[in-house]
């Protein structure tokens, strides 16, 4: 076989079309002023095996809070890539229509931990170097700081999903001649492998703020310092003060139909997977790849216009959430 029938083959093949899509995706998104990582890694939290994202797009927003530190919000783009080249996506079960939309990001910060009744907290401080009577006063430390006068420090600057796209339950991967059943759907597999991310960047999210934690304190206890007034200015103190939104994105090549009467064309949707409770707390935004610019920049102008509503400013592209 000679080259130009390899550059043919290789041109056409589903490796060159999903790359090909990948380099567009974060060159749009580039432009749009997020931060872009193509390919990252990510140690999954369920069998600690290595995973790749396509695409991973971050803003971070902060304000300054006290002396001490400033508090951010981030939002970042879990963007997967695939090619469904030959397929049709039909979807049905409108959730608007059902009244029953509860979405919600995946939202990452130690204050969800006080639900639990500091579940995740506990066990850090447990760790240190700390007596058991410090233990005890860092948990009530930390919920003042996290809960002032029994109201969420961030509560206000967490923005709610983006509510221009319209959610569905149901869905059937098709080329008209046969259907793809649940296990081999493309939009099912991209779906799981989004949400062990998402799931892997909030475990890998708690270990920073357990090494900092754990770091500082032995530190302070070594070093014979006031505990608590030295502690606050420290990493934990900094770390429970950051906020992180994910919004999950699958892009495929293939186009999207909505059934009506006759199966109609539409550019996105959110596929909500709801359980037989009726909850539809997980999903992600299927994007046409034709349509994929306006999407991406109306996302970008919704974010950005919550953070310019609640006078948090954009951090630069170097910061890590």
């Amino acid at each position: 076989m000679g080259d130009s029938e390899i550059i043919k083959r290789l041109s056409a093949s589903e490796a060159v079309t999903s790359l090909t899509m990948e380099g567009k995706v974060a060159k749009v998104l580039e432009r749009l002023k997020w931060t872009v990582f193509r390919s990252p890694y990510f140690i999954d939290s369920n069998t600690g095996k290595a995973r790749e994202i396509d695409v991973l797009a971050r803003n971070v927003y902060h304000k300054k809070h006290d002396k001490h530190v400033d508090l951010s919000s981030s939002i970042l783009l879990m963007v997967e890539c695939k090619s469904l080249t030959g397929y049709h996506i039909v979807v049905d079960g409108n959730l608007e229509m059902q009244g029953n939309i509860w979405e919600e990001n995946h939202k990452i910060w130690a204050g969800y931990d006080e639900y639990n009744r500091y579940e995740r907290i506990k066990p850090i401080i447990d760790k240190s170097k700390l007596s058991e009577k410090d233990k005890e006063k860092a948990v009530l430390n930390i919920k003042e700081w996290l809960f002032p006068n029994d109201t969420s420090v961030m509560f206000k600057y967490c923005p709610q999903p983006y509510q221009g796209i319209d959610s569905f339950t149901s869905y059937r991967e098709t080329n008209i001649g046969t259907v793809k059943e649940l296990d081999n759907s493309v939009l099912w597999k991209s779906f799981l492998s989004l949400s062990a991310a998402s799931d892997s960047y909030e475990s890998s999210h708690w270990k920073t703020m357990e090494d900092s934690f754990i770091s500082d304190t032995n530190f302070i206890v070594d070093q014979g310092m006031a505990i608590f007034e030295d502690m606050k200015p420290l990493f934990f103190y900094r770390d429970i003060f950051r906020h992180i939104s994910i919004h999950k994105i699958l892009v495929i090549d293939s186009q999207i139909w909505e059934l009506k009467k006759k199966p109609l064309p539409i550019k996105y949707f959110r596929f909500a997977q709801q359980n037989v409770e009726g909850m539809n707390e997980l999903w992600v935004d299927v994007v046409s790849m034709k349509h994929m610019e306006e999407y991406f920049g109306r996302i970008t102008n919704f974010y950005n216009s919550f953070f310019k509503q609640v006078k948090l400013r954009k951090m630069s592209s170097g910061y890590l959430p």
